[in-house]
């Protein structure tokens, strides 16, 4: 994510910066009207497999941009085609998020009793923080210096790891069955759950803060004289790991609502002092 910026930039295409996180998100988006219907009915892992099976794919098709940009850089009329097969890509790559996580968490509340599932919750953020904290270092190094196909096919390689794992996981939904076109029916058997609205317009704020963050700090912190960007984020997902160890076990102890007042408190605190940093 740090690096993206750039490499958009060095394809002439700085200037859409923002369709980075904006298209990935839209792919995210569009899928979870799937991929939750899909995990209660064809079942967890088949969802987590498909999710994996994209990030596994997707570093792959990365370079293969790359090289179909060097093919038509040359001629104006067809300079911007790579850009916006690079930008379909993040579309695409996009999936992985909407279903991964969708079936991941789905197979761990089937499998945690419900007084620790705040604390299930939690260490399954802690793993996928580590993740983030550990792949934008891995980037930014590999980005400047191996470049940047190095960095999408290691990206790849550990897609194709995590593949191998998942494929080895028990499903945990009685009576699973094989994905059915009816499951792709967004307008059959409800898809809006009344009680889930007041979270998920208490997030919608959090989450655009977010993708401003991930959008606007790889050209900021590069300012700020950083060689390896990733590094900065870094910072942040340690913390994050930190508060994880402590907010799922508080959340079954004190409830979730007094947990989502402190985070949205230190949110506040935080993006004040960056903007006077």
């Amino acid at each position: 994510m740090p690096e993206l910026p750039g490499y958009l930039t060095m394809m002439g295409a700085g200037h859409l910066l923002g369709y980075i996180i904006g298209l990935f998100t839209l792919g995210a988006f569009f899928s979870r009207f799937f991929s939750g219907r899909i995990a209660d009915r064809a079942g967890r892992k088949v969802v987590m497999i498909f999710g994996t099976a994209v990030t596994a794919i997707a570093g792959f098709a990365y370079v293969g941009v790359g090289y179909l940009h060097e093919g038509f850089c040359d001629d104006p009329k067809t300079a911007m085609l790579g850009v916006w097969v690079f930008l379909g890509v993040r579309v695409l790559h996009g999936l992985s998020t909407g279903f991964r996580p969708t079936g991941t968490s789905a197979l761990l509340t089937d499998i945690v009793p419900v007084s620790r599932r705040g604390e299930a919750l939690g260490f399954l953020g802690v793993a996928g923080n580590a993740g983030m904290a550990g792949g934008p270092a891995i980037g930014s190094w590999l980005a400047v210096d191996y470049g940047y196909d190095a960095m999408f096919i290691v990206s790849s390689i550990l897609g194709v790891i995590s593949l191998i794992l998942t494929l080895r996981i028990q499903e945990t939904l009685p009576n699973s069955r094989s994905v059915v076109m009816s499951d792709f029916n967004v307008f059959k058997g409800g898809n809006i759950e009344a009680s889930v609205w007041p979270s998920a317009l208490f997030l919608l704020p959090v989450a655009i803060t977010f993708g401003v963050f991930l959008t606007v700090t790889p050209d900021f912190v590069g300012d700020l004289g950083f060689k390896y960007k990733g590094l900065f984020n870094t910072i942040i997902v340690v913390a994050s790991i930190s508060m994880r160890f402590i907010a799922g076990k508080a959340s079954d102890k004190y409830g979730r609502e007094p947990l989502l007042v402190i985070g949205g408190f230190l949110l506040l605190i935080g993006m004040g002092v960056m903007s006077i940093s």
